[in-house]
């Protein structure tokens, strides 16, 4: 396992690699992300703050608690709502399949 902090043009970025493959990353935005993609699916669960996640054009408004998957192949970024004076912290993780999210009923 490889774990790294680097600066980015975004903020601040902590990834995690295992056998070689990038599988974890903390982000911290100081600014709005730029457009990319993933070759797998790609779980944000938002931390700290709030922004929103644009994927191919359409914004996710998302805050602390929030969970997003963003297929394979989709163009996306993040934006975050830096006026609030709060850190907007996404922790990621990526996976060859979606996410199956279970909520336990009380």
């Amino acid at each position: 396992m490889n774990a790294a902090i680097r600066e980015t043009s975004f903020g601040k970025m902590l990834s995690i690699d295992w056998q070689g493959e990038r599988t974890t990353e903390l982000l911290r935005f100081d600014s709005k992300g730029k457009p990319h993609e993933h070759d797998r699916w790609e779980h944000c669960v938002v931390l700290r703050g709030s922004g929103r996640i644009i994927i191919f054009q359409v914004a996710f408004r998302v805050r602390k608690g929030d969970i997003l998957s963003i297929p394979p192949g989709k163009t996306h970024w993040m934006d975050p709502d830096l006026k609030l004076g709060e850190p907007f912290e996404i922790l990621l993780w990526y996976s060859d399949e979606p996410v199956k999210l279970w909520s336990p009923q009380p």
